[in-house]
């Protein structure tokens, strides 16, 4: 799980991303989107593998996404 704000620029790094100021996934989520030939939706189940993911991690998934949004996956 990566949002697309991360994955979405070439050689990116967790230093790079922290660095980069300007980093907007409504930049990167429609390129992913074309790229992919589909687009990010809510999966519920993919929503449960996050959570569970966050928990593994050692902290709690907040209740949305990025501006109080449901979080959006592309399903492959």
């Amino acid at each position: 799980f990566a949002p697309s704000r991360f994955i979405g620029y070439a050689n990116n790094t967790i230093d790079k991303h922290e660095a980069n100021h300007s980093k907007d996934g409504r930049e990167t989520t429609p390129k992913i989107s074309k790229l992919l030939g589909k687009d990010c939706v809510f999966d519920e189940e993919l929503e449960k593998s996050y959570r569970e993911f966050c928990q593994a991690l050692g902290f709690e998934a907040n209740d949305t996404g990025a501006f109080g949004v449901k979080r959006k996956y592309w399903v492959l």
